[in-house]
């Protein structure tokens, strides 16, 4: 699920991503698409792809929560604080 603090950054990473699209279809065909031509063959060929990953990695980014985050699981860990030993005299 895309939270609303993820939104920004969201909106720019696909923009940058048809963007790229649009410089490769432009390269490829030796002219300029235009951004709708190739926002469109993005929809098609590669957005399903691009979304899954994305919102995987929305999901499963470490939150600084005080429970550490194992990859490629999906429970958390509590981190556990280890006590430092005082020396006495």
């Amino acid at each position: 699920m895309l939270k609303p603090e993820n939104f920004n950054g969201f909106c720019s990473d696909l923009l940058e991503e048809i963007n790229r699209h649009k410089w490769i279809m432009s390269e490829n065909q030796h002219q300029d698409v235009g951004f709708e031509a190739a926002f469109r063959d993005w929809i098609e060929t590669e957005s399903q792809k691009w979304l899954a990953t994305k919102l995987q990695s929305l999901n499963t980014a470490p939150v600084k929560t005080g429970v550490k985050v194992v990859k490629n699981s999906t429970k958390a860990k509590p981190v556990k604080k280890v006590k430092k030993k005082t020396e006495t005299t």
